[in-house]
């Protein structure tokens, strides 16, 4: 059976529909971000590694503290009724948050909570898109702790444990544990498939390994099976996202 992302991304996006009845245009959204485009230092050749740094593997308590550099997005249309909660990754100092095209797409505004943080940012700034890999990249006015890229120093294997943390149903920062359960091709892209439990909301957090490293963003899941859940993996986001990561 030929598996279309577009299809899984789509019940996810119907069932966040459904639940708020609501869409909106995107007109005003642009891929670029103007002037907050141009404040941003362009990458080293080799990849970058913001965050934490460590050579031992992590706990599971010292991996969930790392929920402070992962957000909750809600969208709102311009009649200021929300649409719906994604999650997102700080990627750069500068207020770049990654997330899925999907979660913002239709969104007119956004607020954004950071964990140990009382303060919402709101914002419009949607600085980067890709319809075809699911990403995005939207800004906040926030000096912010960027977790960190990991860099293919060795190769991902079936088995390696995992840990996700976003806002799934908008339980803020959840975490949860599992492994890499194989890899796919999807539409022509490469994706992770992995075990640990994620649920709309969770589209845009983060897939980290145990050494508190983003090997992927959660992207979508199967509703029809127990945990088959799929992540954009590393290289696409730094592909991407590389002239914002610092």
């Amino acid at each position: 059976m030929r598996i279309s992302l577009a299809s899984i991304r789509r019940k996810d996006r119907d069932k966040k529909e459904t639940k708020t009845e609501a869409s909106a245009a995107n007109s005003h959204i642009s891929n670029t971000g103007g002037a907050a485009k141009t404040a941003v230092a362009s990458a080293d050749t080799n990849m970058p590694r913001s965050g934490i740094k460590t050579d031992r593997e992590l706990s599971y308590i010292e991996l969930a503290k790392l929920s402070t550099s992962i957000v909750m997005i809600a969208v709102y249309d311009n009649r200021q009724k929300m649409l719906g909660t994604g999650s997102g990754i700080m990627i750069g100092k500068d207020g770049f948050i990654l997330t899925n095209n999907h979660v913002i797409r239709g969104g007119y505004y956004f607020e954004v909570r950071i964990e140990d943080d009382e303060r919402i940012y709101k914002t419009d700034e949607v600085i980067k898109y890709n319809q075809y890999l699911d990403l995005a990249i939207i800004r906040i006015a926030r000096v912010l702790s960027p977790l960190r890229l990991f860099d293919g120093r060795e190769k991902l294997v079936r088995g390696q444990n995992v840990v996700a943390i976003g806002s799934p149903l908008g339980l803020f920062n959840s975490v949860s544990d599992g492994i890499i359960s194989g890899f796919r091709n999807i539409d022509n892209v490469d994706m992770i498939q992995f075990s640990a439990p994620i649920s709309p909301g969770s589209s845009g957090g983060a897939v980290l390994n145990m050494f508190g490293e983003v090997i992927g963003i959660s992207t979508a899941g199967f509703s029809e099976g127990q945990n088959i859940n799929l992540a954009v993996p590393y290289d696409a986001i730094y592909g991407f996202a590389k002239s914002f990561i610092r």
